[in-house]
């Protein structure tokens, strides 16, 4: 095995075989050292070097480059997830004009200082980030917690905001962290698997602190939160093994947790090869799973109802990706690096319009809910 520790990828630890995936591993260890002066995993040991990129998130303070996104994306732990070389490169290479100049709207001018009386527009800066937070109390749809990454403790950070308007708390350490549309529970997926190698997700009622613990699946695969269903009453996860690098590794399958009756119903088809991006809910009626190829439709028993051509991939994060009004849905575009989104018709599939791109990335990944 020859390289230097601080930027070799965890399949070359492995001695799993090697691909772009994980050029582009090394490739984002090289820019995060030339923006802070640091490996992103350090650079005393070899044996506490392999235990970071093993196993801890990479230290990115002090880069807060736009370009910080797209190489934390590359230093992810799976090579499945790390972007493809097209996309990185479609990502560096773009090019545009500089927005133009405006004077601020006099009804908008004291957005800074809180409250308006014309509009109620607010703003919210959440804790540990430099994010700022636009909202009003009448909008239908509202942050409700985030999770930091690339920390430089072992587990990143997730906030909940537990009461309408409320303040964003600091959760406990958890790999997900996501409050239902209704504020009743949290669910949480646990850092490690239990005595008996299994994934698990704990569900907590806020009011009484009652919790249950669900076993969902045994390793190597992994139990993943997806989100919850609008009504809160069921919670979805996505199936997923680490894969090598240089393999198209499709997600296993999904599962769901029915609250109520503490069932949770897992749906493997080893024998159908879904696309490598997770499963999310389709307003309660079933679920959807998007390639670059297609937006697929399936029912709860992983049936496929229907399809959409060419419309891109989910987002990463997503929890929900309808509007509130359930008759547009957002997507990565086709055909572009996935920083662009793009909104589409949900009865004939067919565009709406582009969505501004993100070029920041604060190491912030917001849940967004429907306000009750």
């Amino acid at each position: 095995m020859l390289g230097t520790p601080a930027y070799m990828s965890p399949e070359q630890f492995r001695g799993q075989p090697l691909g772009p995936a994980a050029d582009l591993f090394s490739w984002a260890g090289t820019m995060a050292f030339a923006a802070t002066g640091k490996p992103p995993f350090g650079e005393d040991t070899a044996a506490a070097v392999l235990t970071r990129v093993l196993h801890q998130p990479p230290d990115m303070s002090g880069f807060g480059d736009p370009l910080s996104r797209v190489v934390l994306d590359c230093l992810a732990k799976d090579p499945a997830r790390r972007p493809s070389v097209e996309q990185v490169t479609a990502h560096l290479l773009r090019r545009r004009p500089a927005p133009p100049s405006f004077v601020l709207p006099p009804s908008l001018a004291g957005a800074a200082a809180g409250p308006t009386p014309e509009t109620g527009l607010r703003t919210i800066v959440p804790p540990g980030t430099q994010t700022t937070v636009y909202e009003r109390p009448g909008d239908p749809v509202a942050l409700v917690g985030y999770t930091q990454t690339g920390l430089t403790n072992d587990n990143s950070e997730s906030y909940l905001r537990t009461a309408k308007g409320g303040a964003f708390k600091q959760h406990g350490a958890a790999m997900e962290a996501l409050l239902s549309p209704d504020r009743r529970y949290v669910v949480t997926r646990p850092t490690v698997f239990d005595s008996d190698d299994y994934d698990s997700l704990v569900i907590t009622e806020q009011a009484t602190g009652r919790r249950f613990t669900v076993r969902t699946t045994k390793s190597p695969l992994s139990a993943e939160v997806r989100g919850w269903s609008r009504d809160s009453s069921k919670v979805l996860v996505n199936f997923y093994e680490p894969g090598t690098d240089g393999e198209d590794v499709p997600y296993a399958g999904f599962g769901v947790l029915d609250v109520a009756t503490q069932r949770f119903e897992p749906v493997r088809k080893p024998q159908v090869r879904f696309p490598d991006t997770p499963f999310s809910w389709d307003q309660d009626k079933g679920l959807i799973n998007g390639s670059e190829k297609s937006l697929q439709f399936f029912d709860t028993d992983g049936r496929k109802v229907r399809e959409f051509g060419e419309v891109g991939t989910l987002p990463r994060d997503a929890t929900d990706v309808f509007s509130p009004s359930g008759q547009a849905f957002v997507t990565n575009c086709p055909g572009t690096d996935y920083y662009a989104h793009c909104l589409w018709d949900t009865r004939t599939g067919e565009l709406v319009r582009k969505l501004a791109d993100l070029d920041e990335y604060d190491r912030f990944a917001p849940v967004y809910a429907r306000v009750r």
